[in-house]
């Protein structure tokens, strides 16, 4: 007789769901994907949200209300981000979901796989499945942070490979049933299997050899952890020949993130900016959101990028603050667009600026 399994969902961040897909035993639990891009999702959930300032936010309740709703899921790991100038933007979703499922966010203080994530991530997992224990979650993790540094590289890949393509749809497509193939399956065999097999699937897709263009995409944070909930930025970009470069992504090592040279030019940049006589900031405690968006920057213009897209939401301080120091930059001298949003921001709008931007950038060139 066949067990029927629990249901579990993880919120869809690049690398975070893989590396929580390790731990979770596949034989007792279904893992239930959940969807950014379905329009209806945006329309029919999230109603409890307050007001209408944070677009983020309400994505982060729908995705969870959707499947909590529709495919009985019982338990939601997402993550809990304290760093938020406002009260816990991307944290606790379970308060505005009228139904019973148990919610566990994983917190992260400095936004990358640091020890402190690792612990309250152990905390959490033991918690939401009891079968784990302190002795097998450290005999996995080396497997996790494996898989975890798969996924991220198959992004890059990804990334690197679309406006190489003549279906960036399709391209697309196959980066998001490997990814979920990595979710689903455990072991180094497996993974690096999945991960060989993408590799040569994009490979064989190429029909260019490099793109007319390199674009500094950054902003607004949950753009990286989330994807282009907006609509999907990343083919329109690759429909007009042009690569998105995203140096490092958050939740990727500390070393990388924390304490790379991009990071203490990012910190020294802060500090000199907001700094004064009177207030002398200290760049570490509530500015991590600023530092890794600034960081991202600094190591993006490394890549000899030949412009910038700036997208944030409406009234967030992180993000205006980093808008601030690229006005006082003068955008770092190349060609530059920022984006404003919020749930009621016509698709249409950003579309025609971009189009605009793309133009100057081709004049440049």
């Amino acid at each position: 007789m066949q067990t029927i399994k629990q249901k579990i969902s993880i919120s869809p961040i690049r690398g975070f769901d893989v590396w929580i897909s390790t731990f979770i035993d596949k034989s007792k639990y279904e893992i239930v994907h959940m969807s950014i891009h379905q329009k209806d999702i945006r329309e029919k959930y999230a109603k409890k949200v307050y007001w209408e300032w944070c677009c983020p936010l309400k994505i982060c309740v729908a995705m969870g209300e959707q499947v909590v709703v529709e495919k009985d899921v019982k338990k939601v790991f997402g993550l809990g981000i304290q760093t938020c100038h406002y009260p816990f933007v991307l944290g606790n979703v379970e308060k505005w979901i009228d139904k019973d499922f148990e919610y566990y966010p994983i917190e992260s203080p400095n936004l990358c796989m640091d020890s402190s994530m690792i612990y309250y991530f152990s905390k959490q997992l033991r918690k939401a499945l009891p079968e784990i224990n302190l002795i097998s979650f450290f005999i996995k993790t080396p497997l996790g942070l494996y898989r975890t540094y798969l996924s991220h590289k198959m992004y890059k890949i990804y990334l690197k490979n679309l406006p190489l393509t003549n279906d960036s749809k399709k391209t697309k497509l196959i980066y998001e049933n490997y990814n979920k193939k990595l979710i689903e399956i455990d072991g180094y065999r497996k993974s690096t299997k999945i991960f060989d097999e993408f590799v040569k699937k994009c490979s064989d897709s190429r029909v260019r050899d490099k793109p007319k263009h390199k674009i500094l995409l950054t902003g607004d944070f949950s753009l990286f952890i989330m994807e282009f909930f907006l609509f999907e930025i990343d083919i329109f970009l690759a429909k007009n020949g042009i690569e998105i470069v995203q140096p490092f992504s958050p939740f990727s090592s500390m070393i990388l993130v924390k304490y790379s040279a991009a990071m203490k030019k990012a910190k020294i940049m802060l500090k000199n900016t907001f700094s004064c006589k009177f207030n002398k900031i200290k760049t570490r405690d509530r500015f991590v959101v600023e530092n890794i968006t600034l960081a991202q920057i600094i190591k993006g213009l490394e890549e000899d990028v030949d412009g910038i897209i700036y997208i944030k939401p409406l009234m967030c301080t992180p993000c205006d603050n980093i808008s601030y120091i690229l006005k006082k930059e003068n955008h770092f001298n190349l060609p530059f667009v920022e984006i404003n949003y919020d749930e009621h921001s016509w698709i249409n709008g950003i579309m025609t600026r971009l189009e605009a931007f793309i133009n100057i950038v081709n004049e440049r060139k």
